[in-house]
């Protein structure tokens, strides 16, 4: 095949293109240590950069936090967010 190793094709682009897969590993991974390596992952499958990563790990621990404290309303407030 090729001699070199496939490289990512957006390393530079920094917004967050993993957001549909967060839902679906939040779900497969809430509460368990491996949600972290599992959005790095993804995430650098599109966009191999650590602001990418970061970005992506932001979203997929807020999500987590949303689906383990009681839903929408009790994780807004639990981050602080509801601006009361």
């Amino acid at each position: 095949m090729h001699d070199h190793p496939r490289e990512c094709c957006c390393a530079y682009v920094t917004y967050v293109a993993v957001r549909p897969q967060a839902a679906l590993l939040v779900a497969r991974y809430a509460g368990k240590p491996e949600l972290r390596a599992r959005v790095e992952e993804a995430v650098r499958v599109q966009q191999n950069n650590d602001n990418a990563v970061r970005y992506g790990l932001a979203g997929a621990l807020i999500l987590e936090k949303v689906v383990l404290v009681s839903g929408w309303v009790g994780g807004v407030h639990k981050l602080g967010l509801s601006g009361r």
